[in-house]
């Protein structure tokens, strides 16, 4: 990817997940093989007039939170997915920004950038589509 394909994907990533921070932006990309500093993270989200989390989360939450479609979900699928979510897609900050069990299969370096949600896109992951 150049590096404009990468800011625009923090930037999407920004957008996407109003909650993430800077470290939590850099945690997603690196998965996607980007290393990049998170100062760069904020750098790129300040040229592109995207505030920090606790000014953008401020505006989100809720409406996003109900945007899920709730007739479908039961609190045993909710647990399940953030369960999922938590150990296969979350980075940990504790541990040093790593996932706890990545994907075993070798990504596809050249392959097209995928959003994975669940519970109605409270949850996010990226991955790159296989080849």
């Amino acid at each position: 990817m150049t590096p404009r394909e990468v800011a625009d994907l923090v930037v999407r990533m920004a957008v996407e997940n109003p909650r993430w921070g800077y470290t939590r932006i850099r945690g997603a990309l690196a998965n996607l093989g980007h290393k990049i500093a998170r100062n760069t993270v904020k750098r790129i989200l300040q040229d592109h007039g995207i505030e920090p989390v606790p000014e953008r989360s401020r505006r989100m939450p809720w409406k996003m939170f109900l945007q899920a479609d709730w007739e479908g979900l039961d609190l045993r699928f909710v647990v399940h997915e953030y369960v999922e979510h938590y150990h296969r897609e979350r980075n940990h900050q504790g541990l040093d920004n790593e996932l706890l069990a990545p994907s075993s299969r070798p990504a596809n370096p050249n392959g097209d950038v995928r959003r994975r949600e669940r519970i109605g896109g409270l949850l996010n992951y990226y991955y790159r589509e296989a080849a």
